[in-house]
């Protein structure tokens, strides 16, 4: 018990650190880097790769294109859509973002040989899969709203 305690601890920890070090959830840099990325998508294509609401997108979407750095063209099959692509000062931004990333990503996971980051990813994705299952999801779904377990 204090082992699985010690590691929540330290997975919150982590979950802490990325989130305000590394961007939050979604942004302009993880847009501008997933437009560079996927070259020319429509908005829903790009709002489906980040899990992002649409809302939350278009004025995200909005600041970038007021700032010249995407395009916005109507898509010819949907005439609501929209196809978005970087402007060239939008792909050079995109580039700088993404290799800053890169460097800190290569930081952070540098105290790490090649064969831990291919055992934790074994592991994180394992969590993760077993996270998503329906029995700890529905768990996590009988919570009140102070937190309180109403069943277990």
């Amino acid at each position: 018990m204090e082992t699985q305690r010690a590691i929540m601890i330290g997975l919150r920890a982590c979950g802490h650190f990325l989130h305000f070090n590394m961007g939050g959830k979604a942004g302009r840099k993880r847009v501008l880097a997933t437009l560079l990325r996927e070259g020319e998508i429509s908005q829903r294509t790009l709002q489906d790769l980040l899990d992002i609401q649409s809302g939350s997108l278009s004025e995200i979407l909005a600041k970038i294109e007021a700032d010249g750095l995407l395009e916005k063209v109507k898509c010819g099959s949907d005439r609501r859509g929209y196809i978005l692509r970087l402007t060239e000062s939008g792909q050079a931004l995109a580039k700088q973002v993404t290799a800053c990333h890169e460097a800190r990503v290569d930081k952070l996971l540098g105290c790490l040989s090649d064969d831990e980051q291919l055992a934790l990813l074994a592991m994180l994705d394992k969590l993760t899969l077993h996270w998503s299952s329906d029995e700890v999801a529905s768990m996590f779904e009988k919570q009140n709203l102070s937190g309180e377990m109403t069943q277990l």
